[in-house]
């Protein structure tokens, strides 16, 4: 036999937080616990009637992420963290991901796919799209053919030429060189490569 028990939070009485063998698996609204299972118990079971909590940790959760992942497109790192928000054990995560993935709810290939396509529609340059793909642990094999298709240097570029005029304009009152010094560090922090910088802003000065 294993011990069981379920406790509460104080700042949420009515959530069950589950534990089984002195680990935790998870969390469940107190009103879904069915009998035998309540709250503040804290016994021995056996194995098998533990299984149907087990099983109704696992069917909720499942609910829960899939409601998640049907709201908007999420990445396989944002999904996991979400999970862990729900202090899900990681044998029960593994399994979910896994089935989200077979039912084609979650992919990182499609997650990245639009995030690169509404990165490059706000602006963001190559390098700051890379950052932010490699913060969700999203490999190369997927983002780089896809900002092959999707990245195009001369709309890249046509975009950096009228953020430069509009910096220009913020920064009129300076003096050339020092708007100039000031231009390239704004666009450099937002990510913008220095060659790409120099090109737009001869471009500009051609004008």
């Amino acid at each position: 036999m294993s011990r069981l028990k379920i406790s509460t939070r104080i700042d949420s009485p009515r959530t069950a937080i589950i534990e089984y063998k002195g680990t935790r698996w998870g969390t469940l609204p107190a009103g879904v616990l069915p009998p035998p299972f309540r709250l503040y118990m804290d016994e021995d079971m056996q194995e098998e009637e533990w299984l149907p909590l087990r099983e109704l940790l696992f069917s909720y959760n499942r609910e829960r992420l899939f409601d998640y992942l049907a709201k908007s497109e999420h990445s396989e790192l944002q999904c996991r963290r979400y999970l862990k928000s729900r202090l899900l054990h990681p044998e029960l995560t593994e399994d979910l991901i896994a089935l989200a993935k077979e039912r084609n709810f979650l992919s990182n290939h499609r997650y990245s796919e639009l995030y690169i396509r509404s990165l490059l529609e706000s602006g963001k340059s190559r390098r700051y799209i890379i950052t932010k793909l490699k913060l969700q642990k999203i490999p190369a094999s997927i983002y780089e053919p896809l900002l092959q298709e999707y990245y195009v240097p001369e709309d890249s570029q046509a975009q950096l030429r009228e953020e430069i005029k509009t910096l220009l304009y913020r920064f009129r009152e300076l003096p050339r060189a020092k708007a100039r010094e000031k231009v390239y560090a704004t666009l450099y922090r937002k990510g913008w490569e220095l060659e790409e910088i120099s090109l737009a802003w001869n471009a500009v000065g051609s004008e």
